[in-house]
């Protein structure tokens, strides 16, 4: 009976931290988003994309100026162990999520 007592304290608890986390956030003057810079990324028609850059909240600015579809979210793996795994799932070529499936292989990529 006291683990679940525990268990709704520490709930109730961790509700409460969130919630003045985001009172605080709220509570931070930010950058309105139409006052946010576009990406600016040439398209194929040869004009600049009008989508938004990444936005960085804690420090209320662009992350790298370019939205998510021009290079603005993901660099890549950083860490030699995510390196690693990226050249693995490279190398495999789809091989372990046929297997877990249940197929052959055959046939994939």
């Amino acid at each position: 009976m006291s683990e679940v007592i525990d268990r709704s304290l520490l709930r109730l608890f961790r509700k409460m931290e969130r919630a003045e986390e985001d009172q605080r956030i709220r509570e931070r003057k930010r950058t309105p988003r139409r006052a946010r810079p576009r990406c600016g990324a040439r398209t194929r028609q040869g004009t600049p994309c009008e989508a938004l850059a990444v936005w960085d909240f804690e420090n209320d600015r662009p992350r790298n100026g370019r939205c998510r579809m021009h290079g603005g979210l993901s660099t890549g793996p950083r860490t030699e162990e995510g390196k690693r795994r990226s050249q693995e799932g490279a190398r495999l070529g789809g091989r372990v999520s046929a297997e877990r499936r249940g197929h052959d292989g055959v046939g994939i990529m």
